[in-house]
């Protein structure tokens, strides 16, 4: 009898871990374009060994008309950042989680006030605690690991036609062309 409720107990566990992956799944989108995905992985193995703290890949998306797409693909080590351009949607790529940011609701002035979108507070907090450990106590006291410094990351510039890559290059600046 002893051993039939351990056996019970043990299935409902492994039932509701497997119910709970299940569900942490279920939020991404599917990246369709795979020339794509090869450029963010990409772009992850490049900036990789020059970072020496947690981040994430982020990809601002723009669509400049009926054929032209563009995409930034960069790195957020700063928590600030995920408040200014709030991500849109995530896709699972490889291992990693990648935040999609569509241009289109951005301000460019006034920055994070401006926008059309934010994320809830709560939403931020999940988001530096998984993402950015490192900066989450400072984060949780509204100040930062070090004195804000302005910087000009290297980030590649995609530009697609007709979902062929036309364009790419690596250069510092601004997401909006």
């Amino acid at each position: 009898m002893r051993n039939t409720i351990k056996i019970v107990v043990l299935l409902l566990m492994l039932s509701a871990m497997s119910c709970t992956l299940n569900n942490q799944s279920n939020y991404y989108l599917e990246l369709n374009n795979k020339v794509l995905e090869r450029e963010i992985e990409g772009y992850a193995k490049f900036v990789d060994p020059q970072i020496d703290e947690p981040y994430v890949i982020s990809v601002f998306c723009s669509e400049v008309n009926d054929s032209t797409s563009r995409y930034v693909i960069n790195f957020i080590t700063d928590p600030e950042d995920i408040e200014m351009w709030p991500y849109h949607f995530v896709c699972k790529i490889g291992e990693r989680d990648v935040f999609f940011t569509m241009l289109a609701g951005i301000g460019k002035i006034g920055w994070k006030d401006s926008n059309f979108f934010y994320l809830k507070k709560e939403t931020c907090d999940e988001f530096v605690k998984k993402y950015l450990p490192d900066d989450y106590k400072y984060y949780k006291k509204g100040t930062n690991k070090v004195p804000l410094v302005l910087y000009d990351t290297e980030m590649c510039y995609l530009t697609f036609v007709n979902d062929k890559l036309v364009k790419k290059e690596l250069r510092r600046g601004l997401p909006w062309w």
